[in-house]
C-alpha cells in the first residue's frame, strides 16, 4: 500500500511543482532563457528522482524543491524578462509550500516504504 501512496502522491507533487514554475516563470521568456530555465528545472526533477531513489531524505527534497522554484531570482534581475518586477513574497512561499509539502509527503512515502523492505 505504501508504493501506490508513493507513486500518486509523488507524481502529483512533480506534476503540482512542474505547474507552478511554468505559470510562475515561463509567461513572458525569450526561447533562449525558456531553454536555459527548463534545463535547470529538468535537472531539478532528475535530482529529486535521485534522491526517491536512492537517498529519499525530506530535507533534502525539500531544499532541492525550493530551489527548483526559485532559482530563477538567482539568474535573472528583478527588473528584466522573465521576471518583470516579481519579488519573493510571504504569498508567494505560502503558495511555494504547498508544492514542497507534496513533495515532502511523498519522501515520508518512499521512506516508510524503504524501511518496510
Amino acid at each position: 500500500m505504501t508504493i501506490v501512496l508513493f507513486v500518486i502522491v509523488a507524481l502529483l507533487a512533480l506534476g503540482v511543482h512542474f505547474f507552478m514554475f511554468e505559470m510562475t516563470y515561463l509567461w513572458y521568456t525569450q526561447v533562449e532563457e525558456a531553454r536555459l530555465m527548463r534545463g535547470i528545472y529538468a535537472a531539478v526533477v532528475v535530482v529529486i528522482v535521485v534522491l526517491w531513489a536512492l537517498f529519499p531524505s525530506r530535507i533534502a527534497v525539500g531544499l532541492v524543491g525550493l530551489f527548483g522554484l526559485y532559482f530563477p531570482h538567482l539568474i535573472f534581475a528583478s527588473d528584466s524578462r522573465p521576471l518583470l518586477g516579481r519579488e519573493i513574497t510571504l504569498a508567494g512561499i505560502g503558495v511555494t509550500l504547498v508544492s514542497i509539502a507534496l513533495l515532502v509527503v511523498a519522501t515520508h512515502f518512499r521512506h516508510k516504504w524503504k524501511r518496510a523492505l
